[in-house]
């Protein structure tokens, strides 16, 4: 909605990049990127089914095209390596509540070097030079803090936030993004393994993101899929015609037994009985 707004107030012209045929979003993006484009705002997988985007291909077009690259990394950052010099992007953006692990009410916001002296998004008194020196707040200044601190929201010291997002954080960083994303990777090959032997689509492994991923259900399956997990104890969410995995390390092989076991008894026994109500109970999905 802001980039539809900011189009029809300017003038521009907003292009959506329908779902690619093959499923190569990467590719999709990168033949729309020409010199006539001034802004490509991307996520960092889709949202729907994780599928996979190449920032580090899309960054260097927008570059060659004088493009300006604006990420929203909020389904992958905290869980899928992301490199800002190799992708270079102007801005990005990332809510803290999903794989960031953080509050409610907390975001992360990148501004590259060469966007620090535009207009900030609102003007606070806490985004000015002499914000951390209290006995000096009656001397007005005109002045912002330095590098993207300008950017800050209001407010931003939230005692009910910040050490909660702060804790987040350090586990993170604890235990390595690298090491998060191989470990999600490997649970969710396995559930992706199991769902194509079971007759579910899902994006081929090179197009799908390590920590999430979206499956459309078998053509012969009628139901309410997601209740019906949830009648087990099992939860996953449902965006379009895709029903998304999200596990995160607190997932054991003893739940994705319990899921495994759960999907045979749905999907075969779909096409003999469509009112299974047998039992299997595993831990929640953290999205």
């Amino acid at each position: 909605m802001p980039w539809k707004r900011t189009a029809q107030e300017v003038g521009a012209v907003l292009t959506t990049v329908l779902t690619p045929e093959d499923g190569n979003w990467t590719q999709a993006i990168l033949d729309r990127i020409d010199k006539s484009i001034k802004v490509v705002a991307v996520s960092t997988c889709h949202w729907t089914n994780g599928a996979l985007i190449d920032l580090s291909l899309i960054g260097k077009a927008c570059r060659d095209a004088g493009c300006v690259l604006v990420v929203d990394a909020t389904q992958s950052l905290g869980a899928m390596p992301l490199s800002i010099p190799e992708v270079k992007p102007d801005f990005l953006v990332a809510a803290g509540y999903k794989w960031l692990l953080c509050p409610y009410g907390f975001s992360l916001l990148y501004v590259s070097e060469q966007w620090r002296k535009a207009r900030p998004l609102e003007e606070t008194w806490l985004a000015r030079s002499n914000a951390e020196d209290f006995t000096s707040l009656v001397k007005y200044s005109d002045a912002y803090m330095t590098g993207a601190r300008k950017f800050d929201v209001g407010e931003k010291c939230t005692p009910t936030i910040l050490p909660g997002a702060i804790a987040a954080l350090k586990q993170i960083k604890a235990w390595g993004i690298v090491n998060i994303a191989e470990t999600l990777a490997a649970i969710n090959l396995t559930i992706a393994t199991h769902l194509e032997q079971l007759g579910f689509q899902l994006p081929s492994v090179t197009q799908r993101c390590p920590h999430m991923f979206g499956a459309q259900l078998p053509n012969t399956f009628t139901g309410n899929f997601v209740a019906e997990l949830k009648k087990r104890d099992i939860y996953i969410s449902q965006r379009g015609n895709a029903v998304r995995f999200a596990p995160h390390l607190h997932i054991n092989s003893h739940d994705v037994n319990r899921l495994k076991e759960a999907l045979g008894q749905l999907v075969k026994g779909n096409s003999h009985n469509r009112n299974t109500h047998d039992i299997v109970t595993a831990r929640p999905e953290t999205k």
